[in-house]
């Protein structure tokens, strides 16, 4: 599964947002595909400075539903 893109960059606000869709609906292993290419570009690049309020908020909650926290 790829990430989903917008303008040539990684649009990390619709891919947490379709990685949590999944998750609530049992397709856990595309959202666990998709979360974790999601969580390692963020943490690989350092791009966490340029989350904003809404995607620091849909990543902890995807923590959240698979119990990470």
């Amino acid at each position: 599964i790829r990430l989903l893109k917008k303008d040539d960059n990684i649009d990390s606000k619709a891919n947490l947002s379709l990685s949590l869709l999944l998750y609530k609906n049992n397709y856990i292993v595309e959202s666990d595909k998709i979360f974790y290419n999601i969580d390692y570009f963020i943490n690989y690049n350092e791009k966490y400075n340029e989350l904003d309020l809404e995607e620091v908020y849909l990543y902890l909650i995807n923590i959240q539903y698979r119990g990470l926290i």
